[in-house]
This record gives C-alpha cells, structure tokens and sequence, in this order.
C-alpha cells in the first residue's frame, strides 16, 4: 500500500470534524438552556453530521487498504458499518434536539446524549487510525 504524506486523502477523521467536536463540547460545558444555545446545538450537530458525511471520502482510502491488504477487509467493512450507525446516531441526536428545544429542562438529556454520540465518533476515529496504522506498518515492512 501506498500512502503519500500528502496526498488529499485523509488517514483519519481531519481537523474539520475534530474542530466541529470541539465547538459543540463548548456548548456541552456551557449548558444555559438560553435560545441562543438550543439554535447553536441544533447548528452544530447539523454541522458535524456534514463534517462526518464529507469524513466518507477516506473510503477512498478504504478501497486502497482492501485492494492492497485483503486481510483488512472485515475491519474496513467494520468501520463502514460504523460509519452508517454514527450517521443514524447523529439523526437521532437532531431530533432529539428538535423535539426538546427551549426545554431547559433538557439540556441534560441533550448534553448526555451529545457526549454519547462524540465518545462514539473518537472511538470511530481512533479504531480508523490502528487500520490505517496496520496497513502501512506492513506494507513498509514494520509490521509483525
């Protein structure tokens, strides 16, 4: 397998989706309940939902992995599967919010579930990186 330092296809979830999750933990430390803030979740997991969807584009790179490592083709078709359950996650999570906003008696519920979905997403993040990790160890010859 052929990896290019600087190729445009991204070996994990790129700094776009990690900026997105570090606004939206913002919102999640903040908790007021205000208008303001129900309009930012809603925005913001809107917006994570694309950043997740345009994070699609390392299938790319899984079909690299496959061709070149067939022995990675359950964990890439993992990861897939994961990425298809993240997307459902984060529907839920705006209707979630549609449903309850300016119920500042929800915001616990919105805050626990939004921590919920993004622990799910670094989890995602993390297991793409050890795939990507294990191709190109073996490919360069550092693998076991």
């Amino acid at each position: 397998m052929t990896i290019v330092a600087d190729s445009p296809v991204r070996l994990a979830v790129g700094p776009s989706l990690e900026q997105v999750m570090t606004r939206l933990n913002e919102l999640l430390v903040d908790r007021s309940g205000s208008a303001t803030w129900w309009a930012a979740m809603a925005s913001r997991v809107e917006t994570l939902s694309r950043s997740l969807w345009e994070y699609r584009g390392s299938g790319e790179l899984h079909a690299e992995i496959t061709t070149d490592e067939p022995r990675l083709v359950p964990a890439v078709a993992r990861l897939e599967a994961e990425h298809e359950m993240l997307t459902s996650e984060l529907t839920g999570l705006r209707s979630l919010i549609s449903k309850h906003a300016g119920d500042r008696g929800s915001v616990a519920v919105i805050v626990a579930r939004s921590t919920e979905v993004i622990a799910l997403i670094r989890a995602h993040q993390r297991r793409s990186r050890e795939v990507v990790h294990e191709a190109w160890s073996v490919d360069l010859g550092g693998g076991e």
